[in-house]
């Protein structure tokens, strides 16, 4: 199923003037949709690439009372890259590219529960 994502960033002087803008689709043959659950504090989990063609994952995560820490691995021995999600009301995005085969699967861990966790793969 074809799939656009939509980006669009703007930045601003300390006026808060938009002094340039970015407004990009990004379109793929190709589209999955699943979420996840992080049941249990800082405990891997694999999440495999879709063998269909998809490229590039986006997820959200949701912010809430206390800021957390998300650690993304490409496999089990890699240091990976650490992001902290901020408190707050809504979410906060990330968008991961497959890297170069034969990477079939990457690893997030997340030191809080989280209950839903939706992934957008195209």
């Amino acid at each position: 199923m074809p799939s656009n994502l939509r980006l669009v960033l703007a930045t601003k002087d300390a006026n808060n003037f938009v002094q340039e803008n970015l407004d990009d689709i990004l379109t793929s043959q190709y589209g999955r949709h699943e979420t996840r659950s992080f049941p249990t504090i800082n405990t891997d989990v694999t999440i495999t690439w879709p063998t269909t063609g998809e490229t590039m994952c986006y997820i959200r995560f949701l912010q809430g009372a206390s800021a957390y820490d998300v650690t993304i691995r490409d496999a089990p021995a890699d240091v990976g890259r650490v992001f902290t999600v901020p408190t707050g009301s809504g979410f906060t995005p990330i968008l991961i590219q497959q890297p170069k085969a034969p990477t079939t699967a990457f690893i997030l861990k997340v030191s809080v529960v989280q209950p839903t966790v939706p992934m957008f793969f195209f």
